[in-house]
């Protein structure tokens, strides 16, 4: 389809211009056309003779003040500054219709139009996307030979001569109806090679006129090729976009964000205040006539103090008129204006371009012409960069206790001013400072390689290793930090007691003591300290122990313990007193503030032991005869005794009378034994007496054996007393 398109606007086109060729060529047979008529040519800047267009010209003038870019307009009845019009696709329909100025091609390299227009016939590309057999051939033919197909394009040249030149009048006319170009279109569709002839359409003949020609803007700054010229009128050459029915395609732009710097500083007189000023103005004859053609003038110039550049004139051609010529050339614009790209003016340079015009319609005729120009303003700064660095100078290790100075030095290496600077510090958990916690400090300002020096005192309160952070923050986003690992050390003590668990009463026992330091630095003037509980008493100590018996407590004293390190245990030796639990308190510290304790704990019980004497108060005694026994059990140990039971067994030559003692009598399986009920509690250091009254009845060594036991003591204790019995002789 869009193939088909480009086909049927390329025929439409092709058949427009003939048509304005057939018509072109009427106008010029007409009897009442002057000779001068036949060739269009740039002018001079004088009057012509019988042709009054500057002596009757109105002037129109507006002036732009200074700006980085902007559009001066002129036209027939106020001019004032405006924007450039939008780019828009542009119809060879419209121009030929409306008698818009078909677009010129582009200046020359210099910016300015050479001031004698010259005709070249170059072979036309084929447009994008377009069939070689769908490209229209021209050809014309006059009555001195044929004319080679091509497509007429309006270039510079210096080698055409000017109006007032001697070749001026070698100038070649439009021809004649008796010998009137024609174009043709070839049977087989295509274009020609360039310079070859072009075979006449069969029975198609159409007038050679001035042409609009559609050509790609991809060809319009390539040098077209040099072929035969020919007599003929100026002809624009209009430009239209690579693919028809399409706008440009237009560059895309990246966010600011995305953006890279390129710009370099300019020259020392782009520096400062910039003030360019154009002023436009507009100068076309008072009054005009249909058929005779008329020249309109546009001058600009720079009354400001500096080169505006880039400067372009656009102009549109009147309607109601045809374009003649152009002084310098034109080129033409977007939307088919033409455009005088001047280039750079400098202050009170004067510009001044024409177009020649053929009035085509009665009425009031005037369009308006615009400048655009552009300024430049340049300006030199140096960008620096301003820096932070912070250096910190401390001990490695600080003992636990002490101060610790951190000398910090605040800097600005960079070569901008560091504003606003802050100086933050997180005080860490082993110290501690006055002000709390979050510290910080306000330095101000610092210029380039200055550097301020701070103290900041902090107290070690934990043993540890620990980095200490401090940071600094500054504009314009300036942030560092620096870290300093630092160490606090502290003794630390450990203490243990060796000795026995379970004593008995009155029972001596021997404890060890030590004391080492498993900490970071050494402990000075460490004292070893023993609380003695109240059933315990202090017997001796080594090392020369001192004992405080108003606290009851033990002392020694240590000028030093190294690192991992401890002196030999010291020995303590306690009697017990007192039955029961107790806790022997061990607790040593130093000058440092390090503390350590342990509690040894203690069973100490008392002890039954029994003891006890039997004694007969008369020794010997005769047959018949009494004696009494006094038997004294006393518990010699530190605890009571329970059930204390006594027994007496009585030998075979006495006989028990009477018998006594802190319980009664009990009834004895044997007549011989003596038995006493058992004594429920006899107290430690306490004693009790029996006593039992016996009568001799044989003579002989007769033993009284006693027992005694008790809960404690299930083993019975046994004791013997010798009594002489005699006969009486």
């Amino acid at each position: 389809m869009k193939r088909l398109l480009l086909r049927i606007s390329v025929l439409g086109t092709v058949i427009a211009l003939g048509l304005i060729a057939i018509a072109q060529a009427q106008r010029s047979s007409e009897p009442a056309a002057s000779p001068g008529a036949a060739r269009i040519a740039p002018r001079e800047s004088g009057t012509p003779q019988g042709n009054p267009l500057r002596s009757a010209a109105t002037r129109q003038s507006a002036e732009i003040p200074a700006n980085t870019a902007g559009e001066i307009r002129a036209g027939a009845s106020r001019q004032q500054p405006t924007l450039a019009p939008p780019a828009a696709s542009f119809s060879l329909a419209e121009a030929t219709n409306t008698g818009m100025a078909p677009p010129l091609t582009g200046p020359t390299a210099g910016g300015m139009v050479p001031s004698a227009p010259e005709f070249r016939t170059t072979a036309p590309p084929a447009l994008p996307g377009q069939d070689a057999a769908m490209q229209p051939a021209m050809a014309g033919t006059t009555s001195q030979g044929s004319l080679s197909p091509a497509m007429m394009d309006f270039g510079p040249s210096s080698g055409v001569p000017e109006s007032g030149s001697p070749e001026a009048g070698a100038a070649p006319a439009l021809a004649g109806a008796e010998s009137q170009p024609v174009m043709s279109m070839p049977r087989d569709n295509s274009f020609p090679a360039a310079g070859s002839a072009m075979p006449p359409a069969d029975g198609a003949q159409v007038a050679a006129q001035p042409m609009l020609v559609a050509s790609s803007p991809m060809d319009s700054g390539a040098i077209p090729q040099q072929l035969d010229s020919f007599d003929a009128q100026p002809m624009t050459r209009m430009q239209v976009p690579p693919t028809l029915g399409q706008s440009p395609i237009q560059p895309s732009l990246a966010g600011p964000a995305a953006a890279t710097g390129t710009g370099q500083p300019g020259t020392k007189e782009l520096e400062g205040a910039q003030s360019p000023q154009l002023v436009v103005e507009k100068i076309a004859p008072a009054e005009i006539q249909v058929g005779r053609p008329a020249i309109f003038e546009i001058h600009v110039r720079n009354v400001g103090t500096v080169a505006a550049t880039n400067v372009e004139i656009r102009d549109e051609i009147p309607q109601g008129t045809r374009l003649q010529s152009t002084k310098p050339m034109a080129s033409a614009g977007a939307q088919g204006e033409l455009v005088w790209r001047i280039g750079t003016m400098k202050p009170g340079e004067d510009v001044a371009v024409e177009m020649e015009l053929m009035p085509t319609d009665e009425g009031e005729i005037g369009s308006v012409a615009t400048v655009h120009f552009e300024t430049g303003a340049s300006v030199r700064t140096r960008a620096t960069r301003p820096q932070l660095a912070i250096e910190i100078e401390a001990a490695d290790k600080v003992l636990k206790g002490d101060e610790l100075s951190l000398k910090i030095t605040i800097s600005n290496p960079g070569t901008g001013i560091a504003e606003n600077v802050v100086l933050e510090e997180h005080v860490p958990q082993s110290f501690r400072h006055s002000a709390g916690a979050e510290l910080e400090y306000e330095v101000g300002n610092l210029a380039p390689k200055e550097s301020r020096e701070l103290t900041l005192v902090l107290e070690a309160v934990h043993p540890g290793l620990l980095e200490n952070v401090i940071t600094a923050r500054g504009e314009p986003s300036l942030h560092t930090e620096s870290r300093r690992p630092v160490e606090v050390i502290a003794p630390q003590l450990e203490v243990a007691v060796q000795g026995p668990k379970h004593r008995f009463l009155d029972c001596e026992a021997v404890y060890n003591l030590s004391v080492r330091n498993p900490g970071t630095a050494p402990a000075k003037q460490v004292e070893l300290a023993v609380e003695l509980p109240p059933g315990m008493k202090f017997v001796s100590g080594t090392n020369r122990a001192y004992y405080e018996e108003a606290t009851r407590t033990v002392h020694w004293m240590l000028e030093e313990i190294p690192v991992q390190d401890g002196p030999p245990p010291v020995q303590l030796t306690l009697l017990p007193i007192e039955a029961g639990d107790h806790n022997i308190r061990l607790v040593s510290s130093d000058d440092s503030g390090a503390k350590a304790e342990v509690q040894q704990a203690v069973h100490v019980e008392g002890i039954v032991a029994m003891y006890f004497e039997v004694a007969d108060l008369q020794d010997p005694i005769e047959v018949g005869g009494q004696t009494l026994y006094e038997i004294r059990v006393v518990n010699q140990g530190s605890k009571e005794a329970t059930n204390v039971r006594l027994a007496a067994e009585m030998p075979a030559g006495l006989r028990a009378v009477a018998a006594e003692g802190p319980t009664q009598q009990a009834r004895a399986a044997q007549a011989n034994i003596i038995l006493f009920q058992p004594l429920a509690r006899l107290a430690a250091k306490a004693d009790v007496t029996y006593r039992i009254r016996a009568e001799g009845v044989q003579p002989g060594d007769l033993r009284l054996r006693v027992q005694v036991t008790t809960d404690e003591i299930e083993t019975p204790i046994t004791k013997e007393e010798s009594t002489r019995v005699y006969s009486p002789q």
